[in-house]
C-alpha cells in the first residue's frame, strides 16, 4: 500500500514521501497562482478551482474558513457559508453552511424576496 493511499484510507503514513511532496508542491504553487488571478481572470481562475478542488459550477460563492473535502461536487448559483466543513455534494440553487454542511434553503427563496423588496422600494420612491 503506497503512503497516499494509507493516507486517503485514514491510517498513519509518511508525510515526507516523495510522491506526496511531489503533490505538496505542486498544490502550493497553484494556490499561489490563484491567489494573484483579478476578478477579470474569472476564466482562469474556475479552471484553476476545477484542477484543484474537483467540481465547481458557475456562480459559487464560499465564504472564509469553509474546508471542502475531496471529491465533492457543488452546483451552480450555490453560495456556502464561511467556517462550514462540506462533506456531501451541494446541489443547484441552495444556500448551506455549517459543520457539517447542510443545505438551508433554496436560493430561489432568497431571488424572491429581494425582488419583492425592490418592487416596494420602487414604490416608495415614485411617491416622494
Amino acid at each position: 500500500m503506497s503512503e497516499k493511499e494509507k493516507m486517503l484510507a485514514g491510517l498513519t503514513y509518511n508525510s515526507r514521501d516523495p510522491e506526496l511532496l511531489e503533490q505538496y508542491y505542486v498544490a502550493r504553487n497553484l494556490l499561489a497562482n490563484l491567489n494573484n488571478f483579478t476578478p477579470i481572470d474569472s476564466e482562469q481562475r474556475n479552471e484553476l478551482f476545477t484542477l484543484l478542488l474537483g467540481g465547481f459550477g458557475d456562480n459559487v460563492w464560499i465564504g472564509g474558513n469553509t474546508v471542502v473535502l475531496p471529491g465533492i461536487t457543488i452546483g451552480n448559483n450555490v453560495t456556502i457559508g464561511a467556517g462550514s466543513v462540506v462533506t456531501k455534494d451541494i446541489p443547484d440553487k441552495v444556500l448551506a453552511f455549517g459543520n457539517p454542511c447542510k443545505i438551508i434553503r433554496p436560493r430561489d427563496y432568497f431571488c424572491g424576496c429581494l425582488l419583492e423588496l425592490f418592487s416596494l422600494v420602487g414604490k416608495f420612491e415614485g411617491t416622494s
